[in-house]
C-alpha cells in the first residue's frame, strides 16, 4: 500500500487528529494508521458515531491487511461475475458481486473502480468518488482510478477537479482513447464557462496527484480553486450581495431538485443533491469568512443536514439519521424551527434504535424550545407509559436494591437465551442495563469498592454480547464488551473473550488473538479461553501465505 505523504510528517500531525473534525471525508482522505487508530478510539467513545467508526476500521484494515491466494482467487471470480452482470445491465447484481469481491480482497483497486462504475450508472456520484479514491489509495498510478474519479466529478459538476484527474490519466496513458475524449469534452466545458486556467498549473497539479496522492490536491491547485468560486469581494456590499445571491440561487435550485427527488421516493438521488448544496455553502463560507451572511449560511447548512436526515429516515438508516441530525444541532442555527426539526428527527431515530433514554432527552429539548409542541408531548407520554409498564426505569434510592432488581432481568434473559430466544433475551438484559445506568453514577462505576457488586452488571453486558453474536451482530457485541472495559472493569476477562470471539467472526484474527490473550492474562488457566486461542492460532497456521 503506497503512502500518500511522508510517514514522519504524518506522525508529527497524529497528535492533532483528536482536534480535527472527524467525518466521512476526513476518514477517506486519511492515509496514516496512527491517526486512524486515534480516530477509531475517539469514535468508540460516542455511541452516535458507530457508522463512522466502522468506516474508519475498514480504512485502517486497508492499510495493514494481508490477503491469501485463495481470497484473491475468490475476489477475482466475483469481480468477473460482476462484469458479466454489467453487460446485462444488472447493476444491483454487479454491485453485490463487487462488494463481495472487496470483502474477500480489500487490496485490489479494480474492484473499487468497477463498483464506482455501478455508482456512476446510478448517478451516485459521491459514492463513485469514494470508491475511486479508495482505488487510488491502493495504487497511486491506477489509471482507471483517476478516470472514474474524473467521471464522478463531472457528475458533481466539479469540472476543474475532473480536468486535473483526466490530465493525470493522459500523463499515465497518453493513448487512452476514452480519456482523451473526456479530457477534450471537459476542456470545452471549462472554456464555455469562461473559467481561465493555466496549462502549466494543470500539468503541475496532475503530476502532483500522481506523485503525492489525492489528499494534496487542495494545496496544489488552491489558487486555481479560488478562481472557480463566484468572486465575492469585501470592498463593496453591492458586489458581495451579487455574488452570494448567485450562490444562493444555485443552492436553492439544488435544494428544490432534491425535494423533488424526495417526493418521488428517490432518496439516494435527493441526498446527492443535498450534499451538493452543502459543498456549495462550504465554498461560500471560505469566501466570506466573518461576513454578516454567516448566520444565513449556517441556517441553510443546518436545514440541509435535516433534509438528508429525513431521506435516511425513509430508508430506515436510523444510526445515520442520528449523525446528520446531530450535525444540524451542532451547527447552532438561529432559526428555532430548524433546530426543533433536528431534535425531533434524532428523537425518532433513537426510539427506533431502542435508545429510549436518548429519545426522551431529545423530546424534552424540543419541549423546552417549543413548550406547546404536541408531538413532543405525545412522545414523552408514550415513553413514560412504556417505562412505567416495564418497571425498568423506576428510580431506586439504594444501589444494592437496584442491583437486586437488575439480577431479576439477568435471570429472565438467561432463560430466554437457553431457549434460543435471543431477541427476548436481549430485551431482558437491556432492561437490566437501563435500570443500572439510571441508578448508578460514573463515580460509583469506577469505585474499586463496588467492583464485586457491579460484576452482575458486567454479566448483563457480556450476556447481551453473546446474544448479539448468536444473531451475527458482532459489532454490537463488541460495543457491549468495550463499554464494560472502558467504564466498569478494565480487566474483565469475559468482556475481552467475547470481544475476541466477535472480532474473529468479523475476520479480524490478529485483533481477536490479542483480545483473548488479554482475557487469559486476567484469568490465567481458563480452559475456554485457552481452547479458543489455540483454535485461532491453528487456523492462522493453516492459512495460505500471500
Amino acid at each position: 500500500y503506497q503512502r500518500r505523504v511522508h510517514g514522519e510528517q504524518m506522525k508529527s500531525k497524529s497528535s492533532e487528529s483528536s482536534k480535527k473534525k472527524i467525518d466521512e471525508e476526513w476518514i477517506n482522505n486519511c492515509v496514516n494508521d496512527i491517526e486512524l487508530k486515534e480516530a477509531i478510539h475517539n469514535l468508540s467513545l460516542d455511541p452516535t458515531t458507530k457508522r463512522l467508526k466502522m468506516i474508519a476500521e475498514e480504512k485502517h484494515a486497508l492499510l495493514s491487511i494481508g490477503v491469501g491466494e485463495s481470497q484473491k482467487e475468490e475476489a477475482k471470480s466475483l469481480r468477473l461475475k460482476g462484469n458479466e452482470l454489467i453487460k446485462k445491465a444488472d447493476y444491483q447484481g454487479a454491485y453485490e458481486c463487487y462488494s463481495q469481491s472487496i470483502k474477500a480482497d480489500p487490496t485490489e483497486p479494480s474492484s473499487y473502480t468497477n463498483r464506482a462504475f455501478v455508482h456512476l450508472k446510478r448517478k451516485e456520484f459521491l459514492k463513485a468518488l469514494e470508491d475511486s479514491n479508495r482505488a487510488l489509495f491502493l495504487s497511486k498510478e491506477f489509471v482507471k482510478g483517476f478516470q472514474r474519479r474524473a467521471e464522478a466529478y463531472i457528475g458533481l459538476k466539479e469540472y476543474k477537479k475532473a480536468f486535473i484527474s483526466l490530465r493525470a490519466v493522459l500523463k499515465l496513458d497518453p493513448k487512452n482513447e476514452s480519456g482523451i475524449e473526456l479530457h477534450n469534452q471537459t476542456r470545452k466545458t471549462l472554456s464555455d464557462s469562461a473559467i481561465v486556467f493555466s496549462e502549466k498549473d494543470i500539468d503541475k497539479a496532475a503530476l502532483s496527484l500522481i506523485a503525492g496522492g489525492i489528499e494534496i490536491e487542495d494545496q496544489v491547485v488552491g489558487v486555481k480553486k479560488e478562481e472557480e468560486k463566484i468572486p465575492i469581494t469585501k470592498s463593496t456590499g453591492k458586489e458581495e450581495k451579487k455574488g452570494t445571491d448567485q450562490v444562493f440561487d444555485i443552492f436553492n435550485k439544488c435544494k428544490e431538485e432534491g425535494k423533488e427527488y424526495h417526493k418521488q421516493g428517490k432518496h439516494d438521488a435527493a441526498m446527492e443533491k443535498y450534499k451538493m448544496c452543502l459543498q456549495n455553502l462550504e465554498n461560500l463560507k471560505k469566501s466570506i469568512d466573518g461576513s454578516a451572511l454567516m448566520a444565513e449560511i449556517t441556517n441553510k447548512e443546518a436545514l440541509t443536514y435535516t433534509n438528508i436526515a429525513v431521506c435516511l429516515k425513509q430508508k430506515g438508516r436510523y444510526q445515520d439519521v442520528v449523525i446528520y441530525a446531530t450535525k444540524a444541532i451542532d451547527a447552532k442555527p438561529e432559526e428555532k424551527g430548524i433546530i426543533v426539526k433536528a431534535y425531533m428527527l434524532r428523537a425518532y431515530a433513537n426510539s427506533s434504535l431502542s435508545k429510549d433514554d436518548a429519545a426522551e432527552k431529545d423530546w424534552r429539548k424540543v419541549q423546552e424550545i417549543q413548550p406547546d409542541n404536541s408531538e413532543a408531548k405525545d412522545a414523552l407520554g408514550k415513553i413514560q407509559e412504556a417505562l412505567t409498564k416495564e418497571g425498568a426505569h423506576k428510580v431506586i434510592d439504594s444501589l444494592d436494591e437496584a442491583l437486586r432488581n437488575t439480577d431479576d432481568f439477568k435471570k429472565k434473559g438467561n432463560d430466554f437465551f437457553k431457549a434460543k430466544n435471543y431477541n427476548n433475551a436481549i430485551k431482558e438484559f437491556s432492561s437490566g442495563i437501563d435500570l443500572f445506568l439510571l441508578n448508578v453514577t460514573p463515580t460509583q462505576m469506577k469505585d474499586e469498592s463496588n467492583k464485586e457488586r457491579l460484576s452482575i452488571v458486567c454479566q448483563l453486558f457480556t450476556n447481551r454480547a453473546l446474544c448479539y453474536q448468536s444473531l451475527s451482530k458482532n459489532d454490537l457485541a463488541i460495543e457491549d464488551c468495550d463499554y464494560v472495559l472502558q467504564n466498569i472493569d478494565p480487566k474483565n476477562g469475559k468482556a475481552f473473550f467475547r470481544k475476541g470471539t466477535s472480532l474473529a467472526k468479523l475476520g479480524k484474527t490478529a485483533e481477536a488473538r490479542a483480545s483473548i490473550e488479554q482475557a487469559l492474562k486476567n484469568e490465567p488457566g481458563n480452559a475456554l479461553y485457552s481452547a479458543e486461542l489455540k483454535a485461532l492460532k491453528d487456523k492462522a497456521s493453516k492459512k495460505p501465505q500471500s
